[in-house]
């Protein structure tokens, strides 16, 4: 056999975050696909996710969170929530009618799920609530300092 990767895509160059994605997708399909046909059913993606603990691991940093718990963290709630989240991504996923998919359907969906979540999470980071706009920088305040000094003293 020839040795090397596959093509890459239509000269869109991938940003090392998806592909990263993608990377953990196919091993977390891989894990689920104990027979290596690399097609699954949904009964077979489910059962996998539920009972191969290291095919969940490597899946739930892809999970949006819980529909209800837009801050929650899928790899921190309990098995039978993870099962929900995972069983609501397959709902929504194109199988194309089929009760089926393959490792590359699988790959792209979950990966563009993580694509989806990065980019609404893309917001400007916590901190800008401590910090009044026009503060030159170098007066800024620590979260730490405008947390625990007391205000300074009007007269």
């Amino acid at each position: 056999g020839v040795a090397g990767g596959g093509g890459g895509g239509g000269g869109e160059r991938k940003s090392r975050k998806l592909i990263q994605a993608e990377t953990r997708a196919r091993e977390a399909f891989w894990r689920m696909d104990e027979a290596g046909g690399e097609i699954l059913t949904r009964e077979e993606l489910i059962r996998a996710f539920r009972f191969i603990p290291k095919a969940r691991e490597t899946l739930l940093p892809l999970l949006p969170p819980p529909p209800r718990e837009p801050n929650a963290v899928a790899s921190a709630l309990d098995l039978p929530k993870q099962c929900e989240i995972f069983e609501g991504a397959l709902d929504r996923m194109n199988m194309h009618g089929a009760d089926e998919v393959d490792i590359d359907d699988f790959v792209n969906y979950f990966a563009s799920l993580k694509l989806q979540q990065w980019k609404a999470s893309a917001l400007p980071p916590v901190i800008a609530k401590y910090v009044p706009k026009d503060t030159p920088t170098p007066n800024r305040k620590t979260i730490h300092e405008a947390v625990t000094r007391p205000p300074p003293r009007t007269p």
